[in-house]
């Protein structure tokens, strides 16, 4: 059944929007349509988003006929079946759901639904060009009978939550009993004042007056003392529930498959720190606080409600209209907040860019530009921020309904005086009510729009903590005796359509040296991280000795595994640390692994010696230094299986030499793998692989492969520079 208003779904990071245009497009035919989380993990999503390619494919598979089309616009108007899927910008997907004559609505997974005129829509569409690029989807029957999806993933969420809520049940208990105590405190007061002025005042019963003025003091004083100790426990409480939300959201992290994090943008993952600690507030303070909000309410409209029924309708009718004023601007509060969201996503992606890029920058003179593409991003920002501070300013106009319900309760309650249906100091006591009724109503008009708010970065993270761990059988936890690697038809891509390895058949025999060649792209440094379980094959398998790779624990198998990529890590740590990834590391162990890296010398002349803060807060080091350390880290490990992608690349001959020298006597009878493109590095293994376009064309000993004469020898011939 169509829906007569199109559905939006917010793009939860910067390269979900054709995952969102999808789930829109599908929720308008049907709103029973969802998306598999296995077609997502599946798909060839990167930090750049869906190809049309892969999204023609995905689009297919969740029960739409895709078309891609290239029309220009009076085409496009004539020809194309909305709501479709437009390329927007040339790096961003949105869907266009209807055209008028001089209006196109367009909903943009990114900011929300919006309108353009005819020409601002075609240059941000064509680009100033003649054609734009299309998806249509037309629905096929399986999409039509989607059946209605479980809530289990929204109830899971909403259990993530409370579980931190439900440690802290006695500092909650408490919280609570000063909140009521509080409350009730507040509603004395305004019986107190009306007995100061009818009995006191108009008696002239001072000591009255000194009696109850006593006892407010006293009240006062413990209200005070109540809001104290209540702003510590909260403290305590958010304190303890950040430590916890934030920490098994990087749990979560580290459990997620290696792809993941190809497709997501350091910015993207940042900000949901941001989200935790706003989802911390509301729970530990937003949410309790509304309960007795509500409460403080519900009795000060009683106490009106015996003073007067015009007054107690006069404040109920003010206080609706105050709260549908707030509720129609949340959509506007809710799309500027994702608007929000993605900018400073790219404000943090910029920034780590620039300042990792800070050489390449200043080599070829790209300071003013880089500086002029973060200054647009600000401008941007500025402009939200104004919009946003535009919608505040409107909705906060509400305030002119307290203030037109003050004079109607004066003039009610003036009435009442005159009519002697109230005393002077029963007007006193609603004006100090309706003094009091304003805090808890502002309490809930300030839920509304957290709650608007946190609802946002509730999908964001459970988005996280909703994607399946890596896949870990672990059916094998125990590895008694160092095995055969053996490939048999192994193919594999990153993207299920471009074949990086193609019907790899390979034995690695153990305690041997296995040396990989091959041209740029050849898929040598993919082969690794197979072996590594970084990535499944999508044909084939993988045996360590009689066991399938991916049935043996994966903690257990890396603990194996002695690794130096060429993009492995020095941490902002000692030297010390970074050689042993332990925090009281064997000394003996580490001296021998500096020694065998031949970088002893090094870490000797400096003052702390390996106690030197090395990375990104320490002293920096060069690639040779950096890949010695490297080196000296797998020595340390001491693993059973080594494996070396370009691990000499930076490092001069005579260094070179003797650190080889050095890996092949103390890995003598390990089994290594060996990625390289120097002629000393391959020529002593025991068996080399030529690997080309992902497939092996030579395998043999250096001695046998020269003589053949093929691809190995013309490598040879050209001093082997290559790489992956």
């Amino acid at each position: 059944m169509l829906k007569k208003n199109f559905p939006f779904i917010k793009q939860l990071d910067s390269q979900d929007c054709g995952f969102a245009c999808l789930r829109m497009i599908g929720k308008y035919y049907n709103d029973n349509f969802h998306i598999e989380n296995e077609i997502i993990t599946g798909s060839n999503i990167s930090r750049q988003g869906l190809s049309i390619s892969d999204l023609k494919t995905i689009s297919k598979e969740v029960g739409f006929n895709p078309i891609p089309v290239k029309l220009d616009f009076q085409k496009m108007v004539k020809n194309v079946q909305l709501p479709s899927i437009f390329f927007w910008n040339q790096n961003h997907y949105v869907v266009v759901y209807k055209i008028t004559k001089s209006k196109i609505f367009v909903a943009d997974p990114g900011f929300g639904k919006t309108v353009y005129k005819k020409e601002e829509f075609i240059k941000g569409w064509t680009q100033n060009g003649d054609d734009g690029i299309i998806l249509v989807l037309e629905p096929t029957e399986s999409l039509m009978s989607v059946k209605k999806n479980t809530v289990k993933a929204k109830m899971i969420n909403l259990n993530y939550v409370t579980q931190y809520l439900k440690k802290h049940k006695i500092q909650f208990f408490l919280i609570a009993l000063t909140l009521l105590l509080s409350s009730f405190i507040e509603l004395i007061f305004p019986f107190f004042t009306q007995k100061v002025v009818d009995k006191g005042i108009i008696h002239k019963n001072i000591n009255f007056i000194y009696l109850v003025l006593s006892a407010q003091i006293i009240l006062f004083l413990s209200k005070i003392s109540l809001e104290y100790y209540r702003s510590w426990l909260f403290m305590h409480i958010s304190s303890r529930i950040s430590f916890s939300i934030i920490s098994d959201f990087l749990i979560k992290l580290t459990r997620l498959p290696f792809q993941y994090f190809n497709s997501k943008n350091i910015g993207d993952l940042t900000q949901r720190i941001n989200d935790h600690k706003r989802v911390e507030g509301f729970l530990s303070q937003q949410l309790i606080q509304t309960v007795f909000a509500i409460f403080s309410v519900v009795v000060y409209s009683a106490i009106l409600l015996y003073f007067s029924l015009n007054i107690f309708l006069t404040v109920l009718i003010c206080s609706i209209v105050e709260l549908l004023w707030i509720f129609s601007f949340l959509e506007k509060i809710r799309v500027n907040d994702h608007k929000d969201f993605s900018l400073l996503s790219k404000d943090q992606n910029k920034m780590y860019e620039m300042i990792n890029s800070i050489q390449e920058i200043k080599l070829n003179n790209l300071e003013e530009s880089k500086t002029r593409q973060w200054q647009s991003i600000q401008k941007n920002i500025y402009y939200n921020r104004l919009e946003k501070l535009k919608i505040d300013q409107k909705y906060q106009s509400y305030r002119f309904v307290s203030f037109f319900q003050t004079i109607l309760v004066i003039f009610f309650a003036s009435m009442a005086v005159i009519d002697a249906k109230m005393t002077i100091g029963g007007m006193l006591s609603v004006m100090f009510i309706l003094g009091g009724i304003s805090a808890p109503i502002n309490q809930l008009i300030t839920f509304v729009m957290q709650y608007q708010l946190v609802k946002i970065s509730f999908e964001r993270l459970n988005e996280i903590h909703n994607k399946k761990d890596e896949d870990n059988i672990s059916t094998v936890n125990s590895l008694h005796e160092t095995e055969n690697i053996k490939f048999s038809n192994v193919s594999f891509s990153y993207d299920h359509k471009n074949f990086v390895l193609k019907n790899i058949d390979l034995l690695i025999p153990k305690n041997k040296t296995t040396a990989i060649v091959g041209v740029s792209g050849s898929g040598k440094t993919s082969l690794l991280k197979l072996i590594l379980k970084f990535y499944t094959p999508q044909m084939g398998t993988i045996e360590v000795g009689n066991h399938q790779i991916d049935t043996i624990n994966n903690q257990l198998w890396r603990n194996k595994c002695g690794v130096i990529l060429q993009d492995s890590v020095i941490f902002s740590d000692t030297i010390k640390y970074n050689v042993s990834l332990e925090d009281n590391p064997d000394i003996e162990m580490l001296d021998k692994a500096l020694e065998l890296a031949n970088i002893k010398t090094f870490v000797n002349s400096l003052l702390l010696k390996e106690n030197t803060i090395i990375g990104a807060e320490g002293i920096g080091i060069s690639h040779g230094q950096r890949q010695r350390l490297l080196i000296a880290r797998t020595i340390y490990k001491n693993p059973d299986y080594i494996f070396f992608d370009e691990a000499t690349n930076s490092l001069d001959s005579e260094n070179e030499r003797i650190i080889v020298d050095n890996i092949n006597s103390f890995f003598r009878n390990r089994t290594m793998i060996v990625v390289a493109h120097r002629l000393s590095t391959v020529i002593n293994a025991d068996q080399i692989i030529v690997l080309d376009n992902g497939t092996i064309i030579e395998a043999g000993s250096h001695d046998e492969l020269i003589n053949l004469k093929g691809k190995y020898f013309s490598l040879i011939k050209n001093q082997l520079e290559l790489g992956e």
